[in-house]
């Protein structure tokens, strides 16, 4: 698709989408930091954080480069991205209050621990519901840009298909006046 096909992106998505990416950075790295300190087995969730910096620093480099036509990677790679992360934080959370619910049952010392460590605890998984819901904002206007991406590819063959058809018919009905001439 050539970039006078391209769907026009208002500023005003730029914008957020930019914000949107300054904040998942932003809580990514708070959340790393507050689940080193509340406990080790919220270290699950740090691959997964890693990777969601390095994703979003990926498109924000690309954004920069990229800036006179506001166009970051393609939307595709967004929705497969987004949906991993969202799927990867609901996975990682699973595994870590079951890790917690499992060894608090047995053993007390990590009960003082985690009492001790609940409002880090708490902002570590109110970071991770931000998350889980700004990369779910993401994923619903990736689908809606490529669908759009989509719609302006089939009318931009619908009116190259029109033309040409239209075309071969004046050059039929010119050659069939010169024939009857």
């Amino acid at each position: 698709m050539t970039a006078s096909n391209l769907v026009p992106i208002s500023q005003r998505w730029y914008n957020a989408k930019l914000i949107l990416r300054v904040l998942i950075v932003c809580l990514c790295g708070a959340n790393m930091g507050l689940s080193v300190l509340t406990s080790f087995g919220s270290l699950i969730m740090g691959p997964v954080m890693i990777a969601d910096i390095v994703w979003t620093l990926a498109e924000l480099i690309t954004l920069a480069i990229r800036r006179a036509k506001r166009r970051g990677i393609h939307p595709i790679a967004h929705l497969v991205f987004d949906v991993l992360f969202v799927l990867a934080y609901l996975f990682s959370t699973i595994a870590w209050a079951f890790g917690l619910a499992h060894a608090s049952s047995h053993n007390e010392r990590v009960v003082y621990f985690r009492r001790r460590n609940q409002v880090a605890e708490a902002f570590v998984m109110l970071f991770v519901l931000a998350l889980l819901i700004f990369h779910s904002i993401l994923f619903v206007r990736s689908c809606i840009e490529v669908h759009q991406r989509r719609l302006a590819r089939r009318a931009s063959k619908d009116t190259n298909h029109t033309l040409r058809k239209d075309a071969g018919f004046e050059a039929d009905r010119e050659s069939q006046a010169a024939n009857t001439d």
